[in-house]
């Protein structure tokens, strides 16, 4: 899984036409490699090097960092910062949950429709009843 990650930044600045400021991504994707490149990208990386509990609330930091940390521990010390962990905090406004429950309400974990145009716009189907429900639980409504 590390290795998708800086090709999918690459895709995503081929889309957009722009390169982001920083990079959000959970501990399955940290390795220095890719935070190596993608500082070299002029993006900031903010990957944990390993999971962490949610109960887990990391030691805050105050001051310079001392020159000697490693990579591994530099990203510790980033994400423990207040900056940093707030930055941190916007990947739980991410769309993957949301995309999980998308095919569990019908109970299925998987496509009812074969071949690649049909699940494409079974996935079409799925994703637009998704976005149709979130604008109609957004609307007041008369009791």
């Amino acid at each position: 899984m590390p290795e998708h990650l800086v090709p999918d930044v690459g895709q995503t600045v081929a889309n957009c036409a722009a390169k982001p400021d920083n990079l959000l991504a959970d501990a399955g994707y940290f390795s220095e490699a890719n935070v190596c490149e993608t500082t070299k990208w002029g993006v900031e990386p903010f990957i944990p090097p390993r999971r962490q509990k949610h109960s887990e609330e990391a030691k805050p930091v105050l001051g310079r960092p001392p020159a000697n940390l490693g990579i591994k521990d530099r990203m510790w010390r980033k994400l423990a910062t207040k900056p940093g962990r707030a930055v941190y905090a916007l990947r739980r406004k991410s769309s993957n949950p949301s995309l999980g429950r998308s095919k569990r309400p019908a109970d299925s974990d998987r496509f009812l429709l074969r071949g690649l145009v049909k699940v494409r716009s079974e996935w079409a189907f799925i994703a637009l009843t998704h976005n149709l429900l979130k604008i109609y639980r957004a609307q007041p409504h008369a009791t």
